[in-house]
């Protein structure tokens, strides 16, 4: 897989953008509208964050939990939680 562009994303309307420029820009949708293409790109936004919390869910989940650090599992379901509030479009 390659890459995605660097830096982290953030929704500006219906454009999304990174440090190095535009990233993906939201069409308005047949329904839903305006508010809909603005969900839409909150969570394209998102999707960094997204995966780099899935990822460390995946390790997370793939080492038994007596082996596992506490405060890494801690880290995971913040990352988690913040990544969700991000897609869904709430501020920071």
């Amino acid at each position: 897989m390659n890459e995605h562009s660097p830096s982290s994303w953030h929704a500006d309307g219906l454009t999304v953008r990174c440090t190095n420029g535009i990233v993906a820009k939201a069409i308005l949708p047949q329904h839903g509208g305006c508010f809909a293409a603005m969900d839409n790109a909150a969570l394209i936004a998102a999707a960094p964050d997204l995966l780099e919390a899935a990822e460390m869910a995946v390790e997370v989940l793939q080492v038994p939990y007596d082996l596992t650090d506490k405060l890494y599992i801690e880290k995971c379901i913040g990352k988690l939680a913040t990544a969700i509030t991000k897609a869904k479009g709430v501020k920071l």
